[in-house]
């Protein structure tokens, strides 16, 4: 069982640094048909109002094509620093952490998700 992140730990003390490696086997949604190969970094700090995290992802994914349906491999790999919040305000933008927690593979599909293009196609 993978360890879930929460929000309080990534502001105590001096935050936290957490990685992983390997394939991803949980649930997907459209573009994304499977994820072979996912490493991902993620470290925080202590701030106001809220904490900092940074997360590194490098990823291969198993993608749809958004004209014929055709799966095909995407890497990808983006630098990403947010604001770690309990809940939405009017003054902070980053990622809301549920009380629950959140591992960092569900951290990382968050913002993958985020940063492959509005119509994925083979080039």
């Amino acid at each position: 069982m993978k360890k879930e992140i929460l929000y309080k730990e990534l502001g105590a003390g001096q935050g936290i640094a957490v990685s992983r490696e390997g394939p991803y086997e949980g649930k997907l949604s459209y573009p994304l048909v499977e994820v072979p190969s996912l490493k991902a970094r993620l470290s925080s700090r202590p701030g106001r109002p809220y904490p900092r995290c940074y997360l590194d992802v490098e990823a291969t994914l198993k993608v749809r094509d958004a004209i014929d349906d055709e799966r095909f491999l995407y890497d990808i790999a983006f630098h990403r620093a947010f604001d770690a919040m309990e809940e939405e305000d009017d003054e902070g933008e980053g990622l809301v952490f549920p009380k629950e927690g959140m591992t960092l593979e569900e951290i990382a599909l968050s913002f993958i998700y985020s940063e492959l293009p509005m119509k994925l196609t083979r080039k």
